[in-house]
């Protein structure tokens, strides 16, 4: 049975091949054209809002959407369970279900301190932030798992304030995948 993937065994790999592997991650991310041109376009957002976010997506992504539908209303996102497949939407509330059992866990106990040597105490404390905001990422494909690995923790932690940014699918009418709202 042949992979959709390559596996790499790191044990096995040579240093030429473990090179590689390291440098695909990094791409042209520390490219200082590339900097510049983010740079530029951030200053563009900073200085003009969306009007430059409504520019940035037709020339990178090849969609036209108007400054005034940059947000997805509420009845959009309420509209867009309809269009979701049964499937589709059961997996996604049994992945939900799953991450929420998981984090509650992970979060019951909120704080605890040890004295691990005489006069020396450890200890942790967690406190929700007041407001977080989460990226989606699209393009090549949708991810709705994406927007359950990190909405889920920010509802279970009790995070007043979640904005979440998900950029519409290239070349698209603007519209973000019904199953990631």
């Amino acid at each position: 049975m042949s992979r959709p993937w390559r596996e790499y065994v790191w044990r096995d790999m040579g240093a030429e091949d473990r090179a590689r592997v390291l440098g695909r991650s990094n791409g042209r991310v520390f490219d200082p054209e590339l900097m510049a041109s983010v740079a530029a376009i951030l200053e563009e957002v900073r200085t003009e809002g969306d009007a430059a976010c409504s520019r940035a997506l037709a020339r990178f992504d090849g969609c036209d959407v108007p400054p005034d539908r940059l947000r997805v209303l509420a009845d959009e996102i309420a509209a867009a369970g309809a269009e979701v497949p049964p499937a589709v939407r059961e997996a996604i509330r049994y992945g939900i279900e799953s991450l929420r059992r998981f984090h509650t866990r992970q979060a019951r106990e909120r704080e605890w301190r040890e004295e691990i040597r005489p006069g020396l105490v450890v200890g942790e404390r967690r406190t929700p932030v007041t407001r977080v905001g989460l990226f989606v990422p699209s393009g090549k494909a949708s991810y709705p798992s994406v927007m359950m690995q990190l909405g889920t923790p920010a509802v279970v932690a009790g995070v007043p304030e979640v904005a979440v940014i998900v950029p519409p699918a290239p070349g698209g009418d603007g519209r973000v995948d019904p199953a990631v709202l």
